[in-house]
């Protein structure tokens, strides 16, 4: 599907939350990084040595950047597509298409979400913590990433299904 789809208001603006939301997280990860670097950087060439752990936060910060830039791309449709094939089907099969590969992609995360959330209420209960530089940090936190980018997807998804359903009833 090209166009934001959904047209009932409430879904419509639970589906752009959803986008909206990641955005928000990875503007912050991004610039958080960002900020991390230079400052890393500044310091390492005016005190001869960097802020320890910065590259281990850098590490945790791109997984948040990658996932939550997933939900974010699925928000906007901004997923690669090949038009070769799709842009000759007529508006039905468009529809079915898009159908199927919306379940697919559900299938799989749903998985992903299941499995990725027993990792993250593992290490929330053993309070997994991880070495930053010099100190020891709780990274337990860093693991919900995954399943909750993985909810927000699966949201999208659903949302995105319904839709196809909607309008192969209204003769799309």
């Amino acid at each position: 599907m090209s166009e934001t789809p959904i047209s009932r208001p409430i879904v419509r603006s639970a589906f752009r939350f959803t986008e909206a939301v990641a955005r928000k997280i990875v503007a912050v990860s991004l610039l958080a990084a960002v900020v991390i670097v230079v400052v890393d950087v500044s310091v390492r060439n005016i005190l001869g040595k960097g802020i320890p752990g910065s590259v281990e936060i850098n590490e945790y910060l791109l997984v948040i950047i990658a996932f939550m830039a997933i939900v974010q791309t699925n928000g906007l449709k901004g997923h690669i597509t090949v038009d070769l094939l799709y842009e000759r089907l007529p508006p039905l099969g468009k529809v079915m298409f898009d159908r199927i590969s919306n379940i697919l992609v559900l299938l799989f995360t749903v998985l992903f979400l299941y499995a990725s959330w027993g990792k993250a209420a593992a290490e929330f209960d053993a309070g997994e913590t991880s070495w930053f530089g010099a100190y020891v940090l709780p990274v337990w936190m860093f693991r919900w990433v995954v399943p909750i980018s993985c909810f927000l997807l699966v949201v999208q998804v659903c949302i995105s299904i319904l839709d196809d359903i909607r309008k192969t009833r209204a003769g799309a």
